[in-house]
């Protein structure tokens, strides 16, 4: 049963689309197609992800001690999760190409992807906040520069709009701890 099913994927070509965001599988995966105006505000959540991560690992072994070590695990347990975590924020950048003409889809785990996709919507309506509260939408450059942003928070809410329910049949193998499958 399960070959059949694989098997029309794969002679189809890629399954078509018809949504922004769906889940594949059991929702272990989801499925995010970004306009390319997006691109940039992703790779920059990203970025600043990693960079929280990497910044909380150095944290936790500067914090232990050879004698700390021995007794307490939990520290390598949240090190590992840590590098975990950055090696899937790195494969889903990967995918993700500034330039393109069209669409973007790209991939990840369901528990990851939208919390990127919480940060960037979240990152895009500061950006609109500050624009206006600069009072700089005057004139025809600030007026277009303040649209641009509108349609960037626009479509960026409507990505999270799906993450959102599309969350409740997130498949968790590990009760939500956060630690690889």
């Amino acid at each position: 049963m399960h070959q059949q099913r694989t098997d029309v994927l794969r002679t189809s070509g890629r399954a078509p689309t018809r949504h922004r965001v769906r889940g594949l599988g059991i929702c272990d995966v989801l499925e995010f197609e970004l306009d390319p105006a997006q691109i940039d505000g992703l790779i920059a959540e990203i970025d600043d992800l990693c960079v929280a991560l990497e910044q909380s690992i150095s944290e936790l072994v500067a914090a232990r001690s050879h004698e700390a070590l021995k007794a307490d695990r939990s520290s390598d347990e949240s090190v590992r999760r840590h590098l975990h975590q950055i090696a899937v924020a790195r494969a889903i950048r990967g995918q993700l190409v500034t330039g393109e003409l069209g669409p973007t889809t790209v991939l990840g785990p369901a528990r990851i992807l939208p919390e990127l996709i919480d940060g960037a919507t979240r990152s895009a309506t500061e950006a609109l906040a500050r624009k206006a509260s600069e009072r700089q939408i005057a004139g025809t450059s600030g007026t277009a520069r303040a649209a641009e942003l509108a349609a960037n928070v626009e479509a960026w809410m409507a990505r999270w709009s799906r993450s959102v329910s599309s969350s409740g049949s997130v498949f968790e193998p590990d009760d939500g701890t956060g630690g690889p499958a």
